[in-house]
């Protein structure tokens, strides 16, 4: 991870911060803000398209953590995604 010139860690939370400086915190909060704000202003078909879009995120993100950080195999993976998948009012 690049780091912003002049911030140096102390401690360990420090090093293992994913956000460090104010202006992610900005950005962080603006885009938490825009999500938050997004089924206002959309239509049913893009709200389905980022319903099934984070479904796939979710997915990618614990399969990652599963295989890649804890080294185990996935055997049930899938049929837990598809119940969720099943299950979204879209």
């Amino acid at each position: 991870m690049d780091r912003p010139a002049g911030i140096f860690d102390i401690r360990y939370e420090q090093d293992m911060a994913v956000i460090r400086t104010a202006p992610q915190w900005v950005c962080l909060i603006g885009f938490l803000i825009l999500l938050a704000a997004l089924p206002l202003f959309a239509d049913s078909y893009f709200l389905s398209f980022m319903i099934l879009t984070g479904i796939a995120l979710i997915a990618v993100l614990g399969l990652n953590i599963l295989t890649g950080f804890a080294g185990q195999i996935s055997i049930g993976h899938q049929a837990f995604v598809a119940v969720g998948a099943y299950t979204t009012p879209c």
